[in-house]
């Protein structure tokens, strides 16, 4: 059926194609909107969620085992 020429009847067969779409991304936006906002954001203040964590001691250890580790599984 949608390889029809007639651009009206092509119309009108994806409308009712596009309305569920439309309305379950509407749905989602909705429910995306509520749990951003119990989490914290909010557009009205300029503080953000993300926090920096400097790179330290531990960190540095870890991948220094990460690479032996990487180094010994390729050698073997």
């Amino acid at each position: 059926e949608f390889d029809t020429k007639n651009i009206f009847r092509k119309i009108g067969l994806i409308i009712p194609l596009c309305v569920p779409l439309l309305i379950s991304s509407v749905k989602k936006i909705d429910s995306s909107a509520i749990a951003a906002e119990l989490r914290g954001f909010n557009r009205r203040t300029a503080k953000s969620g993300y926090k920096k964590y400097p790179f330290g001691k531990n960190d540095v250890f870890a991948a220094l085992i990460c690479a032996v580790v990487i180094t010994a599984g390729i050698m073997i």
